[in-house]
């Protein structure tokens, strides 16, 4: 099959024959049942959350009159449980994730998809800040399988709850069996960034520039870090900044940075009535702008910044648990 090659393209192609042949009458009820869910899975792995979830669904409905089987059910609501992670509906992607792990020893799971299945209810878990429950889900997945996966998002959850060390020794160990894991690697600059470690995180954050040197936050990072550590960051930024617009977010951020727009420009721009993101983006400009308010001694404009930021950004962003952090060290200030 295409989806075990990893070619889901074709695989969607094919299951979608498949199934026009099935409304003809062409096709047997459990093959149509195999194409909706191995098109639910393509659809998955490409991102197309919309139509995994109405394939698995109608895959589960089964208005055919023939149930589908133990197994096919089993991989349906872990399929679900990714697509509805995937689209920000944690409280649906943690009932999917249930079900799917309830189904487990009937339909076969095996233990590096179980180990999925908890991985990613974990990550619905975190999404509406129910830290512990995440932290087991988590432990549970590594047990079931270490891998790069499963040791990632752990620490992506330590990281959200602020647990620094142990989210630095779960980056460092999916960075021992994968390299090159570029999520890891985000991971452990972040941490290095929020414990005051400049120096490690702008390395962290230099590799991140070269492996992708388009991504717009890889950027900003690196030059935060950098002024962080009384290290100009104005030279990267200047170079990434030929290359980029200030009307695509994050440019404004990255205009503003380089003395080329306000902070009131950022937030006109963050609040752009063509973008569908605007409240995401708003959030994201409290935090850039909060953080460059630190850099030149505005401590306590910057604090009201980092408590927005905390306040507006969705619960699944990278920016909330640092403008925590920042929070924290700003209040132990001496008045």
């Amino acid at each position: 099959m295409y989806v075990i090659i990893k070619e889901y393209d074709l695989a969607i192609d094919d299951c979608t024959v498949s199934l026009r042949l099935d409304d003809a009458g062409e096709f047997i009820p459990s093959q149509s049942k195999l194409a909706y869910l191995s098109r639910c899975v393509s659809y998955v792995e490409k991102e197309l959350y919309d139509r995994a979830i109405e394939d698995c669904t109608t895959l589960i409905d089964s208005k055919d009159g023939v149930a589908p089987t133990l197994k096919d059910l089993g991989g349906a609501f872990s399929a679900l449980c990714a697509s509805h992670l995937g689209n920000g509906s944690y409280d649906q992607a943690i009932e999917d994730c249930t079900v799917a792990i309830g189904l487990a020893d009937a339909a076969a799971i095996k233990a590096p998809q179980l180990a999925a299945i908890y991985a990613a209810r974990c990550e619905a878990y975190m999404g509406i800040r129910i830290g512990e429950r995440a932290i087991a889900d988590c432990t549970t997945a590594i047990e079931l399988s270490r891998s790069p996966y499963t040791y990632r998002t752990r620490g992506w959850a330590n990281y959200s709850l602020g647990h620094t060390d142990e989210a630095i020794a779960d980056f460092d160990q999916a960075l021992t069996l994968e390299p090159k894991d570029e999520s890891a690697h985000f991971g452990r600059a972040l941490t290095k960034y929020v414990t005051g470690e400049f120096d490690p995180a702008i390395r962290e954050f230099s590799w991140l520039r070269d492996a992708n040197g388009s991504y717009a936050y890889y950027a900003l990072w690196l030059f935060l870090a950098s002024e962080r550590s009384q290290n100009s960051g104005d030279k990267d930024l200047v170079a990434f900044a030929t290359n980029s617009d200030a009307d695509d977010w994050p440019g404004a951020v990255i205009a503003y940075y380089l003395g080329r727009l306000s902070s009131s420009d950022v937030f006109a721009l963050a609040q752009d009535a063509e973008s569908e993101n605007d409240e995401d983006q708003l959030c994201e400009a409290y935090f850039y702008v909060g953080q460059f308010k630190l850099l030149t001694g505005e401590q306590l404009e910057a604090l009201g910044m980092f408590k927005k930021a905390d306040e507006t950004c969705p619960d699944d962003f990278i920016e909330p648990a640092v403008a925590r952090a920042e929070v924290r060290s700003l209040r132990a200030l001496p008045e």
